[in-house]
C-alpha cells in the first residue's frame, strides 16, 4: 500500500471563502459529491438554510434545494437524507422536504438528535437526548432508538446500557448489525448504575454478550468519537482521562482522551497516546492502513504542535510524516474519508496551516500519488517516447517519466495499425530497463510498437491508470554471412502454441498445453465449441509463468465428431481442432 499521509490542502477542491458558520456534519454520497450541514448560512457568498451539497471540486450544487439542515447526518440507500435537528428529517435526494416521512421524534416536542446512522435496510437510528411520554403520561428520558423508513417508532428495538440520562453523542454501525454507542453522562444498565460511556448493542438493541462491558468496564467521561479499524478494532475519543474494567481489576488506567479497545471491548495495552491532546477529541476516521485520524478541539498532541489534527500510529505516537505545520486555527468536527484516501474536513476554522479554507478543506497526499506516466521525452535517462533504431541486443534503454514513490513499472507494447496483432506486459522494479531480445512474446526486428506506462507502490498488487502512448521502433539487426534474409524476419524465438492430446480423444480427460503467452496473465479462458458454433463447454484455466499446463475432464455426453478449443489468454486467441471418438 502507498503511504497515507493527507496533510496538504487540495487545491483542486476550490470552495472560495467556504462557510460563513460551524460544519459540523459531512456525508460523501456514492457519486463522490458532499453535503455539510451545520450552523452557517452562506457557502462562497450564496444562500443555504444550513445545509449544502458540494460537487467533487468543490463547488456549490446550486440544483440541490437544501431545505433544512441540522447537527447529523445519514444516508438512506435509496439516495435520501436523512438530518438530525430538534428532531428527525428527511430530504429527497433533490434536497426538498421528503412528505413521505412522518418522524415520531418531531410529534413528541423539540427534540435533539446528535447522531444518526442507517442500516442497509434503511431503517434508522437516532441518538441524543429525547424525552418521551410513556403509558401513563410520564415524561421518561430516552437517548437512543429506532425508526422504519417512513420515521414511526420500530418497538421492536428495545435499547440496553443505554437509557435515562445517557446522551448519545456518536454511533457506529458494525458489519454485523451490532452498534457501537458513545456517550456523554451516567448510564443505567439493569441491576444498578454505571458510569461507562461506551456500549455494544445486538440489532435488537439487547447488549451484546461478547462485548466486555456487561461485564463492566467505563470511560468516566463523555466519549465523542468512534472510528472501527479494518480488524475490528474500535477507536474510542472524547473528554476522558482514565480506563476502568472492574472485571478484571484493571481500574484508572490512564488513557486521556483517545484509546483503543479491540474487537471483544478489552483495552489495547499497546496503543497508550501517555499525555495525548490538550483538548478535546471530536471525531475520527480509520485511513485505508488502518491508521487513526483524530480531530478536535486541541493545539498539541504529546506536548508537539498539532492544532485540530494528528494522524498516529499503532502505540498512539504521532506520525512524523503527517506534517500539518500550524495545522487549523479553529475546532475540527466532522471527517469524510474519501475511497481514494483524500480526507474532507470540516468544523469551526477559517484556515489550515496559514491558508484561508472557510471552514471545509480537502486534504490530500502530498507524497505518492498515481501521477500518470510515459516514456521520457527527454535524456532522463535517455530520450524514449519517439525513438528508433532500437536494439535487441542489450545497449538500448526504454525509460520512463518517474513516479514519486513507485515500486514497479508496468510496460505495454502493442503493434501499430496494419500490423500483425501483438501486445505484450512487461513489468520492471525501477522506472528504465535495458532491451533484450525476450524470449517471450519477443519484439521483432523491423517493426514499430506503441507502449504505454503505468506504476504501482505495492509492487504490482494495485496500479495507477495507464499513461499517454509513445512509439518505438526497433531496428533492422546485421546479417551476419549465411543468415535468412530480411523479409523472414526471423528472431530465433519460441512463438506461443497450443497443443491438446490425446487427440483424436475417447472423450475422457484431455491435457493441454500452451507455452510463451505473457506471464503477467493469471488465467485464460477456454471454449469448446461444436462444428455449429455452439458452446459446449466453458471454463477459466490457472497460467503460470506464462505458461498453461493442465488436465481438462470432458463431459461425459460430448457426442463423437469434430470440435474446436479455443483458448483466450488476454488479447491473444488460440484455437486447435479436436477429434472425439470412442
Amino acid at each position: 500500500m502507498q503511504p497515507f499521509h493527507p496533510d496538504v490542502i487540495d487545491n483542486t477542491f476550490s470552495t472560495g471563502t467556504g462557510f460563513d458558520g460551524e460544519v459540523k456534519a459531512l456525508a460523501l454520497q456514492p457519486d463522490g459529491k458532499l453535503i455539510a450541514t451545520g450552523a452557517f448560512s452562506t457557502f462562497n457568498g450564496i444562500s443555504c438554510n444550513g445545509i449544502a451539497r458540494l460537487n467533487a471540486d468543490g463547488s456549490l450544487d446550486e440544483g440541490f434545494v437544501g431545505a433544512i439542515g441540522g447537527k447529523a447526518l445519514a444516508l438512506q440507500p435509496d439516495g435520501r437524507i436523512v438530518v438530525g435537528a430538534n428532531g428527525i428529517f428527511r430530504l429527497m435526494p433533490n434536497g426538498s422536504i421528503d412528505p413521505d416521512f412522518n418522524a415520531y421524534l418531531n410529534n413528541i416536542g423539540v427534540q435533539p438528535v446528535n447522531a444518526l446512522v442507517v442500516r442497509p435496510d434503511g431503517r434508522i437510528i437516532a441518538g441524543g437526548a429525547f424525552i418521551i411520554s410513556d403509558e401513563w403520561g410520564n415524561e421518561v428520558p430516552m437517548s437512543i432508538m429506532q425508526l422504519f423508513q417512513d420515521g414511526s417508532l420500530d418497538n421492536s428495538f428495545v435499547p440496553d446500557l443505554v437509557q435515562y440520562n445517557a446522551n448519545v453523542q456518536t454511533l457506529v454501525l458494525r458489519t454485523d448489525g451490532k452498534l457501537l454507542v458513545g456517550m456523554d453522562n451516567e448510564s443505567s444498565g439493569g441491576g444498578g448504575t454505571m458510569a461507562f460511556n461506551l456500549a455494544e448493542l445486538n440489532e435488537d438493541g439487547s447488549r451484546s454478550q461478547q462485548f466486555n462491558s456487561t461485564i463492566g468496564f467505563s470511560f468516566y467521561n463523555p466519549v465523542h468519537g468512534l472510528a472501527l479499524r479494518p480488524n475490528g478494532d474500535v477507536v474510542v475519543g472524547g473528554e476522558f482521562y482514565i480506563f476502568n474494567d472492574d472485571h478484571h481489576m484493571n481500574n484508572g488506567i490512564p488513557r486521556k482522551h483517545l484509546a483503543v479497545i479491540d474487537e471483544m471491548g478489552y483495552l489495547s495495552s499497546s496503543f497508550d497516546p501517555g499525555p495525548s491532546s490538550d483538548g478535546v477529541i471530536r471525531t475520527l476516521a480509520v485511513g485505508p492502513q488502518g491508521q487513526i485520524i483524530a480531530g478536535g478541539d486541541f493545539s498539541n498532541y504529546r506536548y508537539a504542535l498539532h492544532s485540530g489534527i494528528v494522524q498516529l500510529n499503532d502505540y498512539g505516537y504521532a506520525d512524523a510524516l503527517f506534517q500539518s505545520g500550524t495545522g487549523f486555527n479553529g475546532g475540527v468536527r466532522a471527517f469524510a474519508l474519501q475511497p481514494d484516501g483524500q480526507l474532507i474536513v470540516g468544523g469551526a476554522f477559517t484556515s489550515y496551516n496559514g491558508t484561508v479554507c472557510g471552514r471545509i478543506t480537502r486534504l490530500r497526499t502530498p507524497g505518492p500519488i498515481c501521477l500518470p506516466s510515459q516514456l521520457t521525452t527527454t535524456a532522463d535517462p535517455v530520450i524514449t517516447c519517439g525513438a528508433v533504431n532500437l536494439k535487441l541486443n542489450g545497449t538500448s534503454i526504454i525509460a520512463a517519466n518517474e513516479v514519486p514513490g513507485a515500486n514497479k513499472y508496468q510496460f505495454r507494447f502493442t503493434n501499430i495499425a496494419g500490423q500483425p496483432a501483438y501486445s505484450r506486459n512487461i513489468a520492471f522494479p525501477t522506472r528504465s530497463f535495458t532491451l533484450t531480445k525476450w524470449f517471450t512474446l519477443p519484439l521483432k526486428a523491423g517493426r514499430t510498437y506503441n507502449v504505454i506506462v503505468r506504476a504501482s507502490f505495492d509492487n504490482g498488487a494495485t496500479w495507477c491508470d495507464w499513461g499517454p502512448s509513445c512509439t518505438v521502433k526497433v531496428s533492422w539487426t546485421p546479417l551476419i554471412p549465411g543468415a535468412e534474409p530480411r523479409d523472414m524476419e526471423t528472431v530465433n524465438s519460441l512463438e506461443p502454441e497450443l497443443h491438446l492430446y490425446p487427440n483424436p480423444n475417447n472423450g475422457d480427460q484431455l491435457r493441454i498445453h500452451l507455452n510463451g503467452t505473457d506471464p503477467d496473465i493469471t488465467t485464460v479462458a477456454l471454449d469448446i465449441t461444436d462444428l455449429f458454433g455452439k458452446r459446449v463447454m466453458t471454463s477459466t484455466l490457472a497460467v503460470q509463468d506464462g505458461e498453461l499446463n493442465t488436465v481438462l475432464s470432458l463431459r461425459n455426453d460430448l457426442a463423437d465428431g469434430l470440435y474446436i478449443v479455443t483458448i483466450t489468454a488476454g488479447e491473444r486467441v488460440f484455437n486447435e481442432r479436436l477429434v472425439i471418438t470412442r
